[in-house]
C-alpha cells in the first residue's frame, strides 16, 4: 500500500517524521509555488546554492524534485526536510542556535561556516522588502546571517511574493548587494516594482500563478 520503504536489512516509513516544525504557518501557497518554480528553473547542475530558511525557500527545495546534482547550503530546517530524501542534493547544515519559532538556525557559527564557501546562486526569503531598507527579518540575527549569505554568492535572488511588497515598519533589515535580482508573481504592485529597480534591482523575473 505505499507505506513502507524497502532498506537494507529492514524497512521504514515511507512517510518519515522529521524535524517538528514551527509556528510559521504557510500563506500565499500558490503564489510561493509559482515562484519556486521560476526560481528552480535558473540552478544548473554541479552549481553550489545557498538557500535561506522559510516556506519560499521550502517550495524552491520541493520544486527542485531531485532532478539536478547540486550541493546545498542552507539554515533553514524546511529546506532541509524537503531535500532530506533528495540523493541528488547534496545539503550542508549551517550550524549554530537552533531557532524553531522561525524554522531557522543562526548564529555566530552559522556566519563563520559561511567565510569558507562562495556559491553560485544565493536564493533568499523575506517577511518583506523595501526599497528603502532591503529584506525585512523577525530577528537581529536572521537579519546578519542573510546578509552574509548574499555577500557568498555570484549571483543574488530575493524570492518574495506580492503580499511581501509593503512598508510595515520591521525593525531588522539586510540591505541589498549591489547586484540582485527580485522573483515575484505577477500580482505585483507596478510602481512597487519601479522602485525596487531604481533601488538596484538588475532585473525583476513575474511568475504566474
Amino acid at each position: 500500500s505505499g507505506e513502507l520503504s524497502r532498506t537494507y536489512g529492514g524497512a521504514v516509513s515511507a512517510h518519515p517524521e522529521f524535524l517538528h516544525l514551527g509556528g510559521i504557518t504557510p500563506t500565499n501557497l500558490a503564489r510561493k509555488k509559482a515562484i519556486a518554480k521560476r526560481a528552480a528553473a535558473l540552478i544548473a547542475d554541479d552549481s553550489l546554492v545557498i538557500l535561506d530558511a522559510g516556506t519560499t525557500a521550502e517550495q524552491l527545495s520541493f520544486a527542485l524534485d531531485n532532478t539536478r546534482r547540486i550541493t546545498v547550503i542552507t539554515n533553514g530546517i524546511r529546506p532541509i526536510n524537503a531535500l532530506a530524501l533528495q540523493d541528488k542534493v547534496t545539503v550542508v547544515v549551517l550550524g549554530g542556535t537552533l531557532d524553531i519559532a522561525h524554522d531557522s538556525i543562526t548564529g555566530v557559527d552559522a556566519e563563520k561556516m559561511l567565510e569558507s564557501m562562495h556559491g553560485n546562486y544565493a536564493f533568499m526569503g523575506a517577511v518583506q522588502i523595501s526599497p528603502e531598507r532591503g529584506i525585512g527579518s523577525l530577528s537581529y540575527e536572521q537579519a546578519r546571517l542573510k546578509t552574509q549569505m548574499m555577500a557568498h554568492a555570484s549571483q543574488v535572488y530575493v524570492m518574495a511574493d506580492a503580499a511581501k511588497l509593503h512598508n510595515r515598519p520591521y525593525p531588522y533589515w539586510s540591505p541589498f548587494p549591489k547586484r540582485w535580482t527580485l522573483i515575484t508573481d505577477t500580482d505585483a504592485d507596478a510602481e512597487m516594482l519601479r522602485r525596487l529597480q531604481r533601488s538596484g534591482a538588475e532585473e525583476i523575473l513575474l511568475a504566474k500563478v
